[in-house]
């Protein structure tokens, strides 16, 4: 059984079982964590392209603050040409592009 999580604190994970595999169920001093059980293949990652300028920088913060979007999704990531911070611990991957 694993695990998923991202860089960023959830209220939920994710258990996806993998065979050949063995980890343990993360603790958390006096809390724990709620558990979503998914079969093979159920688990969901999410993704965007965001230009390095304009309106998209801070329709993304808004969604990752409410959990929204790509945000809900078990796994996710941003893509850009730069590197930018989106939100607290969120980085933009980049991509070799001009985006234009």
């Amino acid at each position: 059984l694993c695990f998923l999580k991202g860089g960023q604190p959830r209220s939920a994970l994710t258990a996806v079982s993998s065979p050949g595999t063995v980890s343990g169920k993360p603790d958390r001093a006096g809390r724990s964590f709620l558990v979503i059980k998914r079969h093979t293949g159920q688990s969901i990652f999410c993704f965007s392209l965001m230009l390095p300028r304009g309106y998209e920088k801070g329709l993304l913060q808004l969604q990752y603050k409410n959990g929204q979007s790509i945000f809900g999704c078990d796994e996710y990531a941003v893509y850009s040409n730069q590197s930018i911070q989106v939100a607290d611990g969120v980085f933009t991957k980049i991509v070799d592009s001009d985006l234009h």
